[in-house]
């Protein structure tokens, strides 16, 4: 995984009116061809938990709290810190 995938995904950390860290992962909901017949969702995740790893960002774990697709073709992940 280069940055090649920071040209098709956005990842955007924060932190809530309560104080909880939180984010919002958006991907595109095909893969690319070199990705083969790999799983959507399973890729998605690996990208989140490798952004959040880089980051240092939810460092007790995480959840996914939402996933939505958008008209955009777009899928948007919500998720919190544990």
């Amino acid at each position: 995984m280069g940055d090649d995938v920071r040209a098709i995904t956005a990842f955007n950390p924060y932190i809530t009116k309560d104080g909880r860290q939180s984010f919002r992962f958006v991907a595109k909901n095909k893969l690319p061809s070199y990705y083969g017949n790999a799983d959507l969702q399973h890729t998605h995740e690996s990208w989140i938990s490798n952004e959040l790893g880089k980051r240092q960002y939810c460092m007790k774990g995480y959840e996914i709290v939402s996933k939505t697709p958008t008209s955009e073709d777009l899928i948007v992940y919500e998720g919190v810190c544990k």
